[in-house]
């Protein structure tokens, strides 16, 4: 998460405050982009654009040494055989989009804007445009039930159909060896990570030390929450059985109930156990109205497959299981924190029906526009002029 948001949730609780910093930093962050007009004068015209972001990189070098490394590894990985010219020419071209539309680096090679147009690469929501948004229609204070697995896990634990421990300075080992007795294979969550970063699949008899030990460790570490196991249901684990394959729906409550209009897949490859796509998941986008795959699967490393390389099953045609029972779901839990009207919904499907796995205040929207090869801003701001902000 950007830094500048963590300092804003660690404010006081005191709701104009926070109101207030929130559009302060919605103004910055509307201010770091360019202005549509200055785009295109600039887009047209190599040699200002070269000077432009030569200004750019003397006056921002801070913010700029922080991507430069994406930005290096994705020549190298995927321009490699162009020549040092073009290479040039990319690096430029993936510095101006960092500062004048907001993409990072990896966007720049997920949506192939080396290619497009500048009303194709208006047509997509950037990564700086997506936080502006859901801070636009989301209330700080409110979401910060969802900046802590162990809060969101409090709040829905309805909707887990799964027990769950934390694991912090004030936990007992009497709870954490019960916890253990009963499910000595667990997941383990770092409560304060997101992109399935500190996700592990833990059988106490195997982590080399005492269960009183392990305990020690994790407590003075850092504050986890440690899981019952997901048993997915057969349809989802013949996608990939290492894997807990889950559905991202990005919600919105809006003046006519709740629409989910941007749903993907997020399959994990064999001997995995996350499925998030910078770990190695293929995406793969899915029909609002049916619950059927519609595209091929998608990683982000450029692979596109007709069938997962590991279960070989095809895609495209692929039904879900109880469809509108996600949709219900959706529909039910989404307005449950007054203030927050946009979520992304990380969802299993279990023999109990579908369950959460968790809930993202600034849900990625790579998915949706990877896997349908497009971009999906008009769609998105139809969406957000039927919301009360």
């Amino acid at each position: 998460m950007d830094i500048k948001l963590k300092i804003l949730f660690h404010c006081p609780n005191i709701k104009i405050l926070r109101k207030g910093i929130s559009q302060i930093r919605i103004h910055c962050l509307e201010s770091r982009l360019l202005p549509d007009s200055v785009i295109l004068n600039v887009e047209e015209d190599k040699e200002r654009k070269s000077k432009m972001v030569g200004k750019y990189l003397k006056k921002n070098k801070a913010r700029f040494l922080k991507v430069k490394p994406m930005m290096e590894s994705i020549l190298k990985e995927h321009y490699a055989e162009l020549s040092q010219g073009e290479q040039k020419h990319i690096f430029e071209d993936m510095v101006f989009c960092f500062f004048a539309y907001g993409f990072q680096p990896d966007e720049y090679f997920f949506y192939e804007l080396k290619d497009k147009s500048v009303a194709e690469r208006k047509s997509y929501v950037s990564d700086v445009e997506r936080t502006i948004c859901f801070m636009q229609m989301n209330d700080i204070c409110e979401g910060e039930v969802f900046l802590n697995k162990s809060k969101t896990y409090q709040f829905y634990q309805k909707y887990y159909k799964r027990n769950a421990i934390v694991i912090n300075q004030r936990c007992r080992y009497s709870d954490f060896k019960t916890f253990i007795q009963k499910y000595p294979i667990f997941v383990k969550k770092c409560v304060d990570l997101c992109k399935g970063d500190g996700i592990e699949l833990v059988d106490i008899r195997e982590v080399g030390m005492s269960a009183k030990e392990y305990f020690d460790q994790l407590r003075t570490s850092n504050v986890y929450q440690l899981e019952e196991k997901i048993n997915q249901s057969k349809t989802m684990a013949s996608l990939n059985e290492s894997s807990v394959n889950t559905v991202r729906c990005n919600a919105f409550v809006t003046r006519h109930g709740v629409k989910v209009p941007f749903i993907f897949l997020k399959v994990g490859r064999r001997n995995f156990f996350v499925d998030n796509g910078d770990k190695g998941g293929i995406l793969a986008g899915i029909d609002k109205k049916t619950g059927i795959i519609n595209t091929n699967g998608m990683d982000e490393y450029g692979n596109e497959f007709a069938v997962h390389p590991d279960s070989n099953i095809r895609f495209k045609g692929f039904r879900l299981p109880d469809w509108e029972g996600i949709l219900r779901l959706c529909e039910e839990i989404t307005p449950m924190v007054k203030g927050v009207q946009a979520v992304g919904w990380d969802l299993a499907h279990t023999d109990r029906g579908w369950v959460i796995v968790e809930g993202n205040l600034f849900s990625q929207f790579v998915g949706p526009q990877l896997t349908r090869k497009q971009g999906l801003k008009q769609e998105w701001l139809t969406i957000m002029e039927d919301m009360e902000i």
